[in-house]
């Protein structure tokens, strides 16, 4: 039979024994409990910067949905833009390129957070100390990229603008291409008249010698009529950057009106233009004009020797260079009659 003493030493043991269990339960499942908020800290971090990588993307689609309507609209006006609205077009392209740049630049701050958040993310898995491993969840930080205020509306804007006046500027060429070539035919048909009338007249009188041209330009053997169009201004930089079969109003300070071409570039019929040539002038300083004379004058002339070589009833004159530019330039000279 055991004595009480050791009895009661046995049931101490056994109660302390009792304790520890306890105490080791309890710390297990405390190490279990921050295990689990640990884990739940660290998969919040990556949600966050999952909803960081999804708001950039979204705000890079969207701009990218301008960007492409932008495009399409300056494509719809790339050939058909007149030279006044140049600088808007030209603005409204550094506007999509810049607008393409911050895309990129979003698209790149995206990947980043990406792959910030693989490193973050087995950098806190492998804190063994949950504490630890809660605490720097926490205290991870996943901010989206800042991104530029960007609208591109006014783009699809302002090149409807650009294109409805280039088309009413094509409108406006044609209806007056179509009315310069009606009276040229108006003009011809008269001339026609006349001249049938002329040959039906019979007389004794003598009859008059037709006056000469001045210069060595050959004269044609019957009246022509041609079109010439005057749509520029200004001297040599204006004939050169002005466009093909388009005449230039030469600012030479004339007591008339003279008009230029270059040969190559529309201007070769004036070569061959004799007196009583029709010539109709549509655009600037435009009418109906009848030759009565021209000359030839060296490549270093002056408008002096346009002045005295001009015969008097001279409205307008008009300027291109011969074929071989050694004989300089030809100058018809021509009165108006409508």
């Amino acid at each position: 039979m055991k004595s009480l003493s050791g009895t009661l030493a046995s049931a101490t043991a056994i109660a302390a024994i009792a304790t520890v269990a306890a105490a080791c339960t309890f710390g297990t499942q405390a190490i279990n409990a921050e295990q689990t908020r640990a884990n739940t800290a660290v998969r919040a971090v990556g949600s966050t910067y999952d909803e960081v990588t999804a708001t950039a993307t979204e705000r890079a689609d969207a701009l990218g949905t301008q960007i492409a309507a932008a495009k399409a609209a300056l494509a719809s006006v790339s050939e058909k833009t007149l030279d006044a609205d140049q600088p808007t077009v030209t603005k409204l392209q550094a506007q999509v390129a810049a607008a393409a740049q911050e895309q990129t630049r979003i698209r790149e701050a995206a990947a980043a957070i990406e792959a910030k958040k693989s490193k973050d993310l087995a950098r806190l898995y492998a804190v063994a100390n949950p504490w630890q491993r809660t605490a720097d969840a926490h205290a991870v930080h996943a901010a989206a990229p800042p991104a530029a205020s960007i609208d591109l509306s006014n783009v699809t804007t302002l090149t409807d603008g650009v294109r409805q006046r280039w088309d009413a500027e094509q409108a406006r060429i044609a209806a007056e291409k179509a009315a310069a070539a009606a009276r040229a035919a108006a003009a011809a048909q008269a001339a026609a008249a006349a001249q049938a009338a002329a040959a039906a007249k019979t007389t004794t009188a003598p009859r008059r010698a037709a006056p000469q041209q001045t210069g060595t330009a050959p004269r044609a053997a019957a009246p022509a009529t041609r079109t010439a169009y005057v749509g520029c201004v200004g001297l040599q930089a204006a004939v050169d950057a002005c466009a093909s079969n388009t005449w230039t109003l030469l600012t030479y300070g004339l007591p008339f009106p003279t008009i230029g071409e270059h040969e190559d570039r529309g201007g070769a019929w004036l070569l061959s233009v004799g007196n009583g040539a029709v010539i109709t002038v549509t655009g600037r300083v435009s009418g109906t004009y009848q030759v009565i004379g021209s000359t030839y004058i060296p490549r270093n002339g002056t408008t002096d020797n346009v002045r005295s070589t001009a015969p008097g009833g001279t409205d307008l004159a008009m300027q291109t260079c011969a074929w071989n530019h050694s004989t300089g330039m030809r100058f018809v000279y021509l009165h108006r009659i409508g």
